[in-house]
Parts: structure tokens; sequence; C-alpha cells
């Protein structure tokens, strides 16, 4: 009886890891297709106060800025390693960030090529989002994405589809390796690109048309999914791992260097020190 029901044991200890497994291969940094509860009474919190959003038929637009105009002339290629460009916010008065893009910026490229200066300013009226099946329209050209503190070595994978099924709509990339190429055919469907990051700092996406955004990736070199909370405090070690929140060797520290335990599964989630490395949960 014991034996049969140490074998069970382990078959659901085995499916149960292969779950865990499959959940953290399948995750997604930022997931475009969901949204939370308290982001769409956000964003229809502003809409209803004629804020900076409103509301044509199941879309959601801009209609002040998002992003940040830029006073001074910014090299291009300092974008990777700092940027004009802001967060996405449902209330520029309180600077509300939604979790749904949190720690991304966005911004409006103005001229120039990847080795010449270019300009940073605002987006109007081109940052759109569904709200019934949730997604994200750039309708525009020249619309930029900056995913921060990404780390050479690191992969991002990007879903998305062009607007139109007579020519490519998709987003170029800067800082990756090999560029992100368009679909040669069915340029209206969903398609899927992952490249490495070259050098340590920003990725800069850039919109070559008006096109669509489902979600986008990041990946360590060990191929574990980097939350939208490390990308955004730039965070280079991210531990996960049931064994990483086992912390009965040391005790556990917030950011600031404060003990606030002994125990991490015991803690709220939060990004916290152990033993020297900081960990996720």
């Amino acid at each position: 009886m014991m034996k049969t029901f140490t074998r069970f044991a382990a078959v659901i200890c085995a499916a149960l890891a292969y779950t865990a497994n499959m959940n953290a291969q399948t995750a997604k940094t930022w997931d475009f297709t969901v949204m939370s509860d308290a982001d769409k009474a956000a964003f229809e919190a502003n809409i209803a106060k004629t804020g900076e959003w409103t509301v044509d038929n199941n879309w959601w637009y801009n209609i002040k800025a998002v992003g940040q105009n830029s006073k001074d002339v910014v090299a291009y290629a300092d974008l990777y390693k700092e940027t004009a460009t802001k967060p996405l916010y449902t209330d520029l008065a309180t600077k509300a960030e939604p979790d749904y893009t949190k720690g991304l910026h966005f911004g409006l490229w103005a001229n120039g090529d990847e080795s010449t200066p270019a300009s940073t300013s605002a987006i109007y009226k081109n940052f759109k989002i569904q709200s019934d099946k949730p997604r994200i329209y750039l309708a525009a050209t020249n619309i930029i994405i900056v995913i921060p503190n990404l780390v050479a070595g690191d992969s991002v994978e990007v879903t998305m589809a062009g607007n139109t099924t007579t020519e490519a709509r998709y987003l170029t990339s800067m800082n990756l390796t090999p560029a992100f190429k368009p679909q040669e055919s069915g340029f209206n469907l969903k398609f899927t690109r992952k490249s490495k990051v070259v050098n340590d700092g920003n990725v800069v996406l850039r919109s070559n048309g008006g096109c669509y955004l489902y979600d986008i990736t990041v990946k360590d070199k060990n191929g574990n999914v980097k939350p939208k909370d490390a990308v955004a405090t730039g965070i280079k070690t991210v531990t996960t791992a049931v064994s990483g929140l086992n912390s009965e060797d040391g005790k556990v520290y917030d950011l600031n260097g404060r003990c606030v335990g002994l125990d991490l599964k015991q803690l709220p989630k939060g990004i916290y020190i152990v033993n020297g490395r900081k960990v996720v949960k």
C-alpha cells in the first residue's frame, strides 16, 4: 500500500513539475490580450471624465500625449542607454501606470536613422487599445516602444500583425540580432519574431506602419521568462524556482536593505534579497 502511494505521489509531483515547466515556457512578460479589472476600471474612469483617453466603438485611444516630448535632440543610439520617452499612463496628473504596459516606454521617433540624431516626440491619437478583445494598435509609422534594462544574450519575442492585407506592416527592431523581418505573405495575420539582445541596455521596437501588438516576452540566457517588474527595475538575476523561495539559510530583505522576515514563502509578492540575490516572488 505504501509503495503504491509513493509511486502515485511521485507521478503527481512529476506532473506538477511538468505543468510548472510548461507554464514557465508559455508565460509572457507582457500579454496584451489580457487586461486586469483594475486597469479596465482606470481607463474607463479616465474616459468618463473626458481626460486623456476616449472611446470609439470598442477601441480606447489617446487624445492627449502618450510618451513625452524631448526638448533636446537625442542621438538615436543613446536610446539603448537612456530614453526621453515615458510610460503609458491612465492618468497623466497622477502618473498612474497600468500593469498592462508596466515598465515599457513609448514615444514617436521624429527623424533620422539608427546612426544619426533623432528627436523623440509624444504620440497623439495613434495609440489604441481594443477593450473587448484586448490588443494594442499602433496606428502610425515610427511609434517606438522601449524595453529597458536588458542584458546581452537575453532574447526578445514579439507577436504582432499588420493592419492591411496588401503590404507588410510590422515592428522593426534595434539592439537585436537578427533584426526583425516582415512576413512575405498573409500580411494581416499574426506572426512572431524572436531575436537576441546585442548590447546591455534598452531594446527599441519601431512601427513601419499600422500594426497590432499581442505580446512581448523577454527571456534570460537560460530561457527563463523575465517578469515585467524585473525588466522595469533592471534586475539581472531572477530566481522564481521553489528552491529560491527557501530562505532557511538567510534572512529576507527588501530593496532598501531592511529585514522583512525569515521565510520568503510567508511574504507577499514582490522583489526581495535572499542570500545576496534579488528574488522575484
